[in-house]
Parts: C-alpha cells; sequence; structure tokens
C-alpha cells in the first residue's frame, strides 16, 4: 500500500469517524459483520480511489490505530518525564486531534493504573489476611468462617 498524503489521511479519518460500527464498541451494530462490511464498504466508495479494497481499508485502518496508539504513548511518556507542561509531546500529524477526537471515549483506550492504586489494593488485602491470621490465633474466629 502506497504512503497517503496529510489531506487523503485526514479526509479517510473522518469518513471512519461517520462509520461508528468499525471503531465503538458500544455502537449496537458494532458485532454485525454485515453493518461492517456495508461501513468498509462506504469507505471505499467516498475515497474515490478505484485502487482500494477491503484489504487495504482494513490493512489501512489497522496501521493508522496503530500509529495513533504509538503517539498517545508518547504523550503519556512525556508527560511522565516530569520536565513540565512546556514540553508535553504534541503529535504534529493533522490526522491524530481528528481520531483522538472520538477514540479517546470509545472505551478502547484506557488510562494505565497507577502503581499507587495497584499498592493500596494489594495492601489491604495483606492487612484483611494478617487480621484473619490474627483473629485465628486468639480463637476469634473458627477455619470454618475463614
Amino acid at each position: 500500500m502506497s504512503r497517503w498524503g496529510e489531506e487523503k489521511t485526514l479526509k479517510f479519518v473522518i469518513l471512519y469517524r461517520n462509520n461508528e460500527c468499525l471503531w465503538n464498541p458500544r455502537s449496537p451494530q458494532y458485532k454485525y459483520n454485515v453493518s461492517r462490511n456495508n461501513a468498509y464498504q462506504d469507505l471505499i466508495s467516498n475515497m474515490d480511489d478505484p485502487t482500494l479494497t477491503l484489504k487495504t481499508i482494513k490493512t489501512k485502518i489497522k496501521n493508522l490505530r496503530s500509529a495513533y496508539h504509538t503517539e498517545l504513548k508518547k504523550i503519556e511518556s512525556s508527560k511522565r518525564s516530569g520536565s513540565g507542561t512546556a514540553t508535553v509531546y504534541n503529535p504534529s500529524a493533522t490526522w491524530f486531534h481528528e481520531l483522538h477526537a472520538f477514540l479517546r471515549d470509545s472505551g478502547e483506550y484506557r488510562e494505565p493504573i497507577s502503581m499507587e492504586v495497584t499498592n493500596m489494593a494489594t495492601n489491604k488485602k495483606e492487612r484483611e489476611i494478617e487480621e484473619m491470621l490474627r483473629m485465628l490465633e486468639n480463637g476469634e474466629l473458627s477455619e470454618d468462617e475463614t
């Protein structure tokens, strides 16, 4: 597949956004292959490119989403670097912001769970186990109650 320019890619992203069943798992049509195939055909016909096939459209979506996630990782990494908000990475691809406008709310991309939250849950569980062991040792709890 040949490399697309910014204008053609942006047009594709806008058409992709209009076919919600291809990207939004909460869409009622998301799980229906007929709806999805119709949406792929809509993309093919509206791109005005006779060389496009179902395979190239699916590959383009896969590649775009991969590039999108790479850009998100760059943003997150720059935020964690601690160098301040002035140096937070800002993607230069014109299509990124258009794609992010609808994919960020699709539920497909989730913020990573911080280690602090994970550690709090682990510590709470450990305290509960320690308390149960203490109660067993003191006869306050029988083994049947555990």
